[in-house]
């Protein structure tokens, strides 16, 4: 009678199978430490930024404590000069002591001199920038000055919408100084003239605003003109083509507004018509 022997099924048994489970094993045990890996790594990025900020932290502290170091010595060498500072003009009486005269007569010289300068300075500099300011101011009007010109051929009454709008402006004084620097400055300063002279209300409300809000307001209103097309009045004939093929110029029209729009004519010649030349 044949045993079984116990090595057969061993040998027998498919080698298939004990190399997956093999396979599977390491795939698993490379699972498990590439986690480990980067647990670790999480940890390593997490002690980094936490010790980052930690001085980032110190950092901020101490620069908080240079400033207020530095603000309190510059008090102190205020304080210092201040007392140090001679309050008037040495008298030769009030001194027994020659020497201490001639000094303090010499350091309330220097003291004088360094005033002098300084409102030498600051009276350059205020009229520099009144002259700065002045151009600036000169060069708006100029430009608005152009702009009113195109503007009377453009609205039927451009004219007395600003005379509406100053007389605004006017009344509020100071407090629409800004409306005005605003739309100086707008590139069309004349439709928001012509806006605010037909909607006094909104000018009247704007007036009682801040200068921010002013201002905002202005250019607001500006960029929304702008998506606008300005609409012109017309009652010239439309061009027709001639034998060699140009588009004649038409001519002005007898009748109607000084203001009508002619097409075809160049600014300059609509300029000298409108001012009469």
């Amino acid at each position: 009678m044949n045993e079984e022997n116990p090595l057969d099924e061993i040998e027998n048994e498919p080698t298939d199978s004990l190399i997956n489970e093999e396979v599977e094993e390491k795939t698993e045990s490379t699972e498990v430490e590439g986690k480990a890996e980067e647990k670790t790594e999480k940890k390593k990025q997490s002690r980094s930024a936490y010790r980052i900020e930690q001085l980032n932290t110190q950092l901020r502290e101490q620069e908080r404590e240079a400033d207020k170091k530095l603000a309190e010595q510059a008090e102190e060498l205020k304080i210092l000069r201040e007392q140090s500072r001679i309050k008037s003009e040495p008298d030769p009486d009030n001194y027994a002591d020659h020497d201490q005269y001639r000094d303090d007569s010499t350091k309330w010289k220097k003291q004088e001199d360094a005033k002098t300068r300084q409102e030498i300075r600051n009276e350059i500099l205020e009229e520099n920038r009144k002259a700065k300011h002045k151009e600036e101011a000169d060069k708006m009007a100029e430009n608005y000055a152009e702009k009113k010109r195109e503007a009377n051929g453009v609205y039927d009454n451009y004219q007395a919408s600003e005379d509406k709008v100053i007389e605004v402006l006017r009344s509020h004084g100071d407090f629409a100084a800004q409306i005005q620097r605003s739309i100086l400055r707008a590139k069309h300063s004349t439709a928001i003239v012509n806006y605010f002279g037909e909607n006094l209300d909104k000018l009247q409300e704007l007036a009682f605003k801040s200068p921010e809000d002013q201002a905002e307001t202005v250019w607001d209103l500006n960029k929304q003109l702008s998506a606008k097309t300005l609409k012109t009045k017309s009652t010239a004939p439309n061009p027709t083509r001639s034998e060699k093929g140009g588009a004649p110029r038409a001519k002005a029209s007898t009748g109607g507004s000084k203001h009508t729009y002619i097409k075809g004519e160049t600014h300059m010649e609509r300029a000298k018509r409108l001012n009469g030349r």
